[in-house]
């Protein structure tokens, strides 16, 4: 028992030391006295702002890959976007595969535990956030 409270601690430690992308939800999600399925629920409510927005920004850089395509003269140039494309698109969903594995492992990893959704979403969330960023450096490079 004593632990799964040290893990918790160790845990909810992590948690709030990464704070990239945190909005106001996952802010007042980490400062509230709340109820274990108060906190998981907005742990997947944050979750889903944050693929949202990693969608938005995924669907921006495609259509800035297609624009670059589509107004270029040179061949040479359409092909290489071309393949800049199916990189990004690849990319993509390596990464998907990646995070659904991560959320595996921490499903697995806190089976049985109440407290194993919020670890998940929060998990996911991240990751989320730092595909973001990743991707807006990208479209940073490609947009000048």
């Amino acid at each position: 028992m004593m632990k799964k409270q040290i893990l918790f601690l160790l845990i909810l430690a992590l948690a709030r030391s990464i704070n990239y992308g945190q909005s106001k939800a996952q802010m007042k999600l980490n400062d509230n006295h709340q109820t274990q399925t108060s906190m998981n629920i907005s742990s997947y409510e944050e979750y889903l702002i944050a693929d949202s927005i990693l969608n938005s920004t995924y669907q921006k850089l495609l259509k800035l890959i297609d624009n670059r395509i589509t107004e270029n003269d040179s061949e040479e140039t359409k092909e290489w976007f071309k393949k800049l494309r199916k990189h990004i698109v690849s990319g993509q969903i390596s990464w998907i595969k990646m995070k659904e594995s991560n959320s595996k492992y921490y499903e697995k990893s806190f089976e049985g535990g109440s407290i194993m959704p919020l670890y998940v979403n929060t998990t996911a969330t991240q990751d989320t956030y730092y595909r973001i960023k990743t991707l807006e450096g990208f479209y940073s490079d490609l947009d000048h």
